[in-house]
Formats: structure tokens, sequence, C-alpha cells
């Protein structure tokens, strides 16, 4: 399968995180949307902040 990571810097809170428990618990689902893929790695790098884009 393909991994997909939300760094620390992108789960869409105005402060600063210590923990990724301090945003979200683990099993939630999220809502996210794709920065990048890089298939060498099999990976996909998500935020979970607003952004500018139509949706998801």
């Amino acid at each position: 399968g393909i991994e997909g990571l939300v760094h620390i810097s992108e789960m869409g809170s105005n402060r600063r995180l210590n923990h990724a428990r301090d945003a979200v618990q683990q099993g939630q689902e999220v809502r996210v949307r794709v920065l990048g893929v890089d298939p060498g790695k099999r990976r996909i790098s998500l935020s979970m902040g607003s952004g500018s884009g139509g949706g998801a």
C-alpha cells in the first residue's frame, strides 16, 4: 500500500503543537488535502489545513 503523512506543522492549528495527539485521536477520520506524491517512496504528503483550494 501507499502511506500518507500529515506533518505536525500541517495539522491546521494556528498554535504550535508539541504532539499530534493534541490535534487528533488515533483512529479518528480527518479530511486532508494532498500536497505532494512521491511514487518512488510510495508516500503522499498531506495537510489538514484549510488552504485556499476548492474542496476535497
